[in-house]
């Protein structure tokens, strides 16, 4: 095995050590938790009833409150574990974000955003309108990584029985540095929408040129509202595809699908049921084109403050590059946790496996417990951790580890990287 493999290994465990040390430092979190907010004036969505309005808010804490701010404004106060703070507002915008935040002498801090609406107006009807203005919006995301596989050369970190491994490729000689780039911008109205967008994979090693990517992307969506949270969606996407600096392919995908949200005073729950119908037209003759389907179940949650999310995707369908031998039939799950502290630190993890039945190709031996066609089952683990400088701008490290149990392609990956993104 290669020193890059037990690396991996290494990491792994040294994340799963990070995984128990933070469940560990989430215990010590109960037990002296960040400062305490609380009123009886306002809750996270008020309609007021006057212009005016008086709020008393009362911060505890097991340690000494040190600092409190109003809309970033500090307030001044006798610290102790508990404070009370009055202060009167007079709201003129429709639509106000009252933002209360508070840290202790532990350096822990806990930020709660109030938002207030004007007497008369309908919070409904105010956000379908700020639906319906033309909106436009700009991402962007750099990185700069460490590859140790690019080829996915044959490699596994157990035996598998009656397989004798035989990478092309020598240890010393698979790490290579990429640079991955993605931008991508549109327009929003009501509910219309459209972007373009370019990605691309760059590699150092003239030899690894073959995996360098081009891609070229537009298209857009509608929703449909059909009251109480819920609403049908149709999207498309056109992608033109280099790889290697030669065209690859162009795809053309449809996604119909059915969302449904649940808001509440501890946040939003979103589902989407949808297929993907995605069309493949490959550039070379030797690949014929076809069209694959992919059923999707999407589910996000969102934490009021906006600090903490979690997706998860259940997926199965099938996938071709249009040569009999790639088709394959798979399922498979994915689990994302992302949690943004109120200092601007980002900590986010997840894991993910698939099964990949190939009907038509035959694997390296008929010998192993994975059956008599080939099988690929790919699990990901992959972890990160960064600061929020500001809306636009926040910095990622970076690391996933991918392990593929196949009976005709087994190999072990870990891409390594620092990203700087952000969006507009």
């Amino acid at each position: 095995m290669s020193l890059q493999h037990w690396m991996g290994v290494a990491l792994i465990g040294l994340a799963m050590t990070g995984s128990a040390g933070y469940a560990w430092a989430q215990a010590e979190e109960e037990r002296n938790d960040p400062p305490e907010i609380l009123t009886s004036e306002l809750a996270l969505r008020t309609l007021l009833e006057s212009e005016r309005l008086e709020v008393t808010f009362v911060i505890v804490d097991t340690d000494t409150i040190t600092e409190v701010t109003i809309d970033g404004e500090p307030q001044d106060f006798e610290p102790g574990d508990t404070v009370v703070i009055t202060k009167e507002f007079v709201f003129t915008q429709p639509e106000t974000l009252v933002r209360v935040s508070a840290t202790d002498e532990a350096g822990q801090t806990r930020t709660v955003v109030y938002t207030v609406y004007l007497p008369g107006l309908d919070p409904q009807e105010l956000a379908r309108k700020q639906r319906e203005q033309l909106r436009t919006f700009v991402n962007y995301d750099v990185r700069f990584e460490l590859d140790d596989n690019p080829s996915n050369d044959l490699s596994s970190p157990i035996e598998i029985e009656g397989i004798d491994l035989q990478g092309v490729v020598p240890d010393d000689e698979q790490d290579d540095t990429r640079i991955n780039l993605n931008v991508n911008g549109g327009i929003l109205q009501g509910p219309w929408n459209a972007f373009i967008g370019y990605a691309s994979i760059d590699y150092s090693d003239a030899a690894n040129e073959i995996f360098n990517v081009d891609a070229i992307y537009l298209g857009g969506g509608v929703r449909i509202d059909m009251g109480e949270g819920s609403a049908l969606e149709l999207g498309y996407v056109f992608t033109d595809i280099d790889l290697g600096e030669k065209d690859y392919s162009q795809t053309h995908t449809l996604s119909p699908g059915y969302r449904t949200s649940a808001p509440d005073d501890e946040g939003t729950a979103r589902d989407l049921y949808g297929l993907d119908v995605i069309v493949k037209d490959f550039a070379s003759a030797r690949q014929e084109d076809d069209t694959v389907f992919t059923l999707k179940w999407d589910h996000n949650t969102l934490d009021s403050a906006r600090q903490d999310s979690y997706r998860r995707l259940l997926v199965a369908g099938t996938a071709s590059e249009g040569i009999v031998d790639t088709e394959f039939n798979f399922v498979g799950a994915d689990f994302d946790w992302k949690n943004r502290w109120d200092s601007g630190v980002l900590f986010d993890i997840g894991f993910g496996a698939q099964y990949r039945d190939f009907p038509d190709d035959v694997p390296l031996s008929t010998e192993t417990f994975l059956g008599d066609t080939r099988v690929d089952s790919p699990l990901r683990f992959s972890s990160g951790v960064g600061y929020q400088f500001m809306p636009e701008l926040r910095a990622m490290l970076n690391y996933s580890y991918v392990f593929n149990l196949s009976n005709k392609s087994p190999y072990v990956r870990q891409i390594f990287g620092i990203s700087v993104n952000g969006a507009f």
